[in-house]
């Protein structure tokens, strides 16, 4: 995504091991909602991890 890296909260500048932790949650809030609306993406989202 264009723009993401120089993006800071106001008064709030995250590090970037807490931007990589919300990065981490984001992608399995992502992962999760996929997964609800498209089981058989499963196996698809679990082989791209290995």
């Amino acid at each position: 995504m264009p723009g993401k890296e120089t993006f800071k909260p106001e008064g709030n500048p995250l590090s970037d091991r807490d931007r990589q932790e919300l990065d981490k949650i984001k992608a399995k809030d992502v992962n999760k909602a996929v997964l609800e609306a498209h089981p058989e993406m499963k196996s698809f989202l679990n082989a791209e991890k290995r």
